[in-house]
């Protein structure tokens, strides 16, 4: 349905004169924001390794322990997946 939509946009920027005006006026507003962002570059670029610590410190674990909290880990090093039976499991256990 979305494409459907897209490709009925696409149609009405190409054979309308309205449609080609609100193209140009867009195309000017990427390209704008396009030397806008390759000015800042060096700005980007340092901060580029912040995010990637933060990323590989804070969010990494959190999804790994999320994955490895839905499997149940065997002797020769093989995962299986057991989805939220580990919780059921750790809801019913007395201790």
């Amino acid at each position: 349905m979305a494409a459907f939509v897209c490709g009925l946009y696409a149609l009405f920027l190409v054979r309308t004169s309205r449609g080609r005006r609100l193209a140009t006026r867009q195309a000017g507003w990427l390209r704008r924001w396009g030397k806008r962002l390759w000015r800042a570059r060096l700005s980007y670029l340092m901060l580029l390794p912040t995010f990637a610590l933060l990323a590989v410190f804070n969010y990494y674990p959190a999804v790994s322990g999320l994955y490895h909290s839905l499997t149940i880990w065997n002797d020769d090093g093989t995962s299986t997946f057991t989805g939220l039976d580990n919780f059921r499991a750790m809801g019913s256990d007395p201790t």
